[in-house]
């Protein structure tokens, strides 16, 4: 039996158009222009106040009109007319709600005139979530060739029920009021459940497979498979900056249809983007879903989750719970012997641990985690632990102990011939040397350490790296050297527009100037 439907309820304010406005609505999207509404006036009226000079309502109204030039205005006006008594007699409130009943009644029509493949599209799209369609995307969904889908969607966007996000775009858009007062059309008798959940199925593995795609161009998954739908790391990255609603949107959709294994798997996948790109709250939000998929079905991915949930909470300031999932991952991955992946969330366990502050327990974890790479072999993860190591010395003082860890950074990441990694150790090493009054050391290392974010072509960090060799110089009482240090820390931050930075620079230079005056 049909199912009773439930009234939609919508409470924004649509502004309907005066009698001349709807006229002219119909009239413009007509082949004959006005000229034919003219001919039947008193039905125009009629027809326009059916839509309740709602512009969306008029537009489908005229191009239900264009699809058929010899239907009478009088004739739709009277379908129009039936179709808003039917929807109200099988609403179980008896009525569609006070902004949608002529939307929803001319929609409804226009669905009924649709061709098979355009309907069956239209049908699939309302049934599931996301703000924007790729045409690839809804080819994948409704399982037909390009060039089917592609006739599909331009018959839609004639007949109003969609529009093209842009001209040339390739990518359409639903009409919040279209979806609303179609919902109805998602849950029709006639869309079978089988073609919607195999729908799903496509969605996911479509939105999946290209994630991970996008995810090789980024260079966060050197083991994904072929990267063949994007030409480059702009194009990657510019498709899911596009797509990240509606791939947030699949992961939920994953999970609430029991569909686990996938929402995890893309959940992961996807965090390294939102990741990269500080879309901490978003990323939050999909692990926390993953997290409670894995612990009711999936437990061998429960240290994976916690591990990039810890990430999300540390992004978004939520530090003692990125601690209690950090330090829970960890127990996993050591309980399961996976003893790499364990090292690496003791890093990122130290680095939370940094941000509060804690930083003998920063110095004990990273030394658990450097003998962990010790132990697997993976020398560059040892350069990152020995660095953020350093650092935790240094702020307990221990200058001598973080000279030594950050000497070693500098080797590991010249063995695995990372020379940017190496230049932000000698930096680091530079500023250690100095705080333990090793002033001609620590200018050799800031030295190395600017030539090495040149070559690398990071200003920032040569401004960095200048800016305190300058101040080396000054304790060293070389002022001459300072002041071409500062003036070059000055300009490399210019050059970056980093104007914050570059003001510091030129106070260290005023002072430099001043001593140098007062001898």
């Amino acid at each position: 039996s049909r199912r009773p439907l439930t009234g939609l309820q919508y409470t924004r304010q649509i502004s309907a158009l005066g009698n001349a406005a709807r006229i002219a609505v119909l009239g413009a999207a007509t082949p004959a222009g006005s000229s034919r509404l003219q001919n039947e006036e008193a039905g125009a009226l009629r027809l326009a106040g059916l839509c309740d000079g709602l512009p969306l309502a008029l537009r489908i109204a005229a191009a239900l009109l264009n699809s058929d030039l010899a239907r009478q205005v009088n004739s739709l006006g009277d379908d129009l007319a039936a179709e808003r008594r039917r929807l109200e007699q099988t609403t179980q409130s008896g009525r569609v709600g006070p902004s949608l009943p002529s939307i929803a009644a001319a929609a409804t029509l226009a669905y009924r005139d649709l061709d098979k493949d355009s309907a069956r599209v239209f049908r699939l799209m309302l049934a599931h979530s996301g703000p924007r369609w790729p045409t690839s995307l809804a080819a994948s969904l409704a399982a037909l060739p390009l060039s089917r889908t592609r006739e599909a969607l331009d018959h839609l966007a004639r007949a109003c029920l969609i529009q093209e996000e842009g001209l040339g775009s390739d990518r359409w858009l639903i009409n919040d009021q279209i979806r609303l007062a179609t919902a109805l059309l998602a849950t029709d008798a006639t869309a079978e459940t089988q073609d919607a959940e195999e729908a799903r199925d496509r969605l996911l593995a479509y939105y999946l497979h290209l994630t991970q795609a996008a995810s090789y161009h980024l260079g966060h998954r050197p083991d994904a498979a072929e990267p063949e739908p994007f030409a480059s790391e702009l194009e990657a990255t510019a498709w899911l900056d596009a797509e990240r609603p509606n791939l947030v949107a699949a992961v939920k959709m994953a999970a609430q249809t029991g569909r686990h294994q996938i929402a995890v798997h893309l959940s992961i996948v996807l965090s390294e983007y939102l990741y990269s790109q500080r879309y901490f709250d978003d990323m939050l939000m999909i692990m926390s879903i993953s997290l409670a998929a894995v612990r009711e079905h999936d437990h061998r991915n429960e240290a994976a989750v916690l591990t990039t949930l810890g990430v999300a909470l540390q992004g978004t300031g939520r530090l003692d719970a990125a601690v209690t999932a950090q330090l829970n991952a960890a127990a996993v991955f050591h309980n399961t012997g996976d003893r790499h992946d364990e090292g690496r969330t003791l890093t990122n366990l130290a680095l939370t641990l940094q941000k509060l502050g804690q930083f003998q327990l920063v110095a004990q974890v990273q030394q658990d985690a450097i003998a962990v790479f010790r132990e697997t072999g993976d020398r560059h993860a040892e350069a990152s632990g020995l660095n953020t190591l350093g650092l935790a010395l240094r702020r307990l003082e221990h200058f001598e102990a973080a000279v030594r860890a950050h000497q070693d950074a500098v080797s590991a990441f010249q063995e695995t011939g990372d020379r940017h990694g190496e230049a932000r150790a000698l930096s680091n090493l530079g500023l250690a040397l100095h705080q333990a009054g090793r002033l001609e050391d620590a200018i050799t290392a800031l030295q190395d350490a600017a030539i090495a974010y040149r070559e690398t072509h990071d200003r920032d960090g040569e401004g960095t790296s200048m800016t305190n060799l300058g101040l080396a110089f000054y304790d060293a009482d070389r002022l001459e050297d300072a002041v071409a240090a500062q003036q070059e820390a000055a300009a490399a931050f210019q050059e970056t527009g980093d104007q914050d930075y570059v003001a510091i620079a030129r106070e260290n230079l005023e002072i430099v100037k001043a001593e140098l005056k007062r001898r």
